[in-house]
């Protein structure tokens, strides 16, 4: 039933919220029909039986009605005045939308302008960096580039190259020097490159498996002493296309690089190449190029001939000790970290300062590694923080706080997403790049003070090492693996397919274990 037909018994009209009597089957205007019930004592209007309001059924009215037009409108007077307040609403609305089309017209003039204007600007400031950078790049390529220290020798000779630097404002702290265009692109086409070939990478051949807790253990060992110098950091060759794939690089405490075979038995070469402890170390793609930093502030270079390893050039850039030193994956590029506070990317082949980055909260750098894929940069800082950078820009991009004391050591996994570090020498975090948080941790004794850690070459296994000895845990689900006691530990490394641990202590000893 169509509400345009449906008539009130009483009323006559259309009805708002219509109700029918099962008894009688009239229709009738809810509200008034409540209202009789109760003035009358429950009878029918019709009728006269007695009802109630269980009697009463809602009618549902389908589509939508219109109101009847009022009495006063049937004439032609009252038609004219209604067409003329319908005409009087039409010309209103007409008239404040004109108003509101010449406003936003006037706004989005403005907007227009303001932004035509921050072009202007953007283009101008872009034409002024180019510039700058230009003539940095001259400055460069002249052999003249900023340096914190005096010092500038290379293959250990103090009259090759001695000029004097050229004085260069510093940067205000926190603003990075910008890298050039060559570089961001030389980069950038490499981060590309390795990561569609982690998608891809083929796993490694004869790998050691992950197995329940604890239950790997140590099938044999070897150790290699070096008489009155402690071990203080190890690199590994893992890649197997190395021509020194396996081999075993040290720094030790006179400043000596040893490079050991892969039983770590016998030392193939060695260089001097600090007055100090060697402070950190970093292997090139074919673990030909070998960059080392020390507690002399300097860095230095060595490369791979027919007799063996030799320094090629040292160089000092930070005015505090470096603590760490990671070659980038191109080869062409090495960071440093120091104490005071500074990052920097210096070039291989010309041994030349690139740019350089003040850490935002002023803190000590204590540790550095670029990530596999060489487009982020990650540093560890005295305040607990961990500090993920973006190369090419030389921007902050994510901080970790580990809220357990300083980071003194951190590793990066090749599988291009987990990192772990290590604060307060006691408690490790597994954290995960994608997510930006700390997915999985393990807080060691606090006689257990960790030292090193390292994530084997496939990134199924992450060692730390310590004052009581070296554990070994399944990267993915965390789960202990190895345990081992031992003397005071300071470094620890994997061969390729993490069958074997290699470690070095206080004592000047390199050993290392088959595990199985």
């Amino acid at each position: 039933m169509r509400c345009d037909r449906l008539r009130l018994s009483v009323s006559g009209v259309t009805p708002e919220e219509p109700v029918v009597s099962k008894k009688s089957g009239h229709v009738y205007e809810k509200r008034l029909i409540l209202q009789h019930l109760l003035a009358s004592g429950g009878k029918d209007p019709e009728t006269g039986e007695d009802m109630n309001e269980e009697d009463l059924i809602n009618v549902k009215l389908s589509g939508s009605s219109v109101k009847p037009t009022p009495t006063t409108n049937a004439s032609i007077p009252g038609t004219l005045t209604q067409l003329r307040n319908e005409w009087d609403s039409v010309m209103l609305e007409s008239f404040k939308l004109k108003q509101t089309l010449k406003s936003t017209r006037l706004e989005l003039s403005h907007s227009l302008y303001y932004y035509d204007a921050s072009l202007r600007v953007i283009a101008r400031l872009t034409d002024e960096r180019d510039e700058a950078r230009k003539a940095l790049m001259e400055l460069r390529n002249k052999g003249v580039y900023m340096q914190d220290g005096n010092e500038n020798k290379m293959n250990g000779s103090s009259n090759v190259n001695e000029v004097d630097p050229m004085e260069v404002e510093k940067p205000d702290a926190g603003e990075p020097q910008a890298l050039s265009e060559e570089v961001i692109e030389n980069i950038g086409k490499k981060a590309e490159a390795l990561k569609k070939w982690r998608m891809k990478r083929p796993a490694i051949s004869g790998l050691l498996k992950p197995r329940a807790s604890s239950s790997l253990v140590e099938k044999d060992s070897r150790k290699y002493h070096v008489e009155g110098v402690s071990v203080e950091v190890m690199r590994t060759a893992m890649k197997v296309e190395n021509p020194l794939h396996g081999y075993v690089f040290v720094g030790c405490s006179d400043g000596s690089c040893k490079i050991l075979n892969e039983q770590a038995t016998e030392i193939q070469s060695q260089f001097k190449a600090h007055e100090g402890g060697v402070t950190a170390l970093s292997l090139s793609s074919a673990a030909d190029v070998v960059i080392s930093t020390g507690a002399d502030q300097k860095s230095c270079v060595a490369r791979h001939g027919d007799g063996g390893f030799s320094q090629k050039a040292s160089f000092k850039y930070h005015s505090q000790d470096i603590t760490g030193c990671s070659i980038h994956p191109t080869d062409d590029y090495f960071a440093t970290c120091s104490k005071d506070g500074k990052w920097a990317i210096h070039d291989i082949e010309t041994v030349t300062t690139l740019a350089s980055v003040v850490d935002p909260d002023g803190s000590p750098n204590l540790c550095a590694e670029f990530h596999p894929d060489g487009a982020i940069f990650a540093s560890g800082l005295e305040n607990g923080i961990v500090r993920v950078w973006d190369v090419r820009s030389l921007t902050s991009v994510a901080s970790f706080e580990t809220e357990s004391g300083p980071v003194s050591t951190l590793t990066l996994s090749e599988n291009g997403y987990s990192l772990v570090s290590v604060a307060g020498k006691r408690k490790a975090q597994l954290w995960d790049l994608r997510k930006l948080k700390s997915t999985k941790g393990v807080e060691f004794d606090e006689d257990m003070s960790i030292q090193n850690a390292s994530f084997d070459a496939s990134g199924t296994f992450v060692a730390f090492c310590g004052s009581r000895g070296l554990k070994v845990y399944e990267a993915k689900k965390w789960r202990e693996q190895v345990s081992l006691s031992s003397e005071e530990l300071t470094c620890i490394g994997w061969n390729r397919t993490a069958t074997t641990l290699y470690s070095g202590d206080t004592q000047g000893s390199v050993v290392s274990r088959d595990l199985g």
